[in-house]
């Protein structure tokens, strides 16, 4: 479930000027960013796979 929101949040990126497309009060991606962006460069998506490696490397 969680990939299917991070994937659409990721997805729905467009508009002009690449602003979100839900509109100037930012949305849940911008909310899970920061939450996400474990060594805060900026880019949450390294993060993401890096947990996910781990995540898949346990099993």
């Amino acid at each position: 479930m969680l990939g299917g929101v991070l994937g659409g949040a990721l997805g729905g990126r467009g508009g002009a000027g690449g602003a979100p497309a839900g509109g100037p009060g930012g949305g849940l991606l911008d909310m899970l960013t920061p939450m996400l962006d474990r060594n805060r460069d900026g880019s949450a998506m390294d993060d993401i796979l890096g947990m996910a490696a781990q995540y898949l490397n346990r099993r």
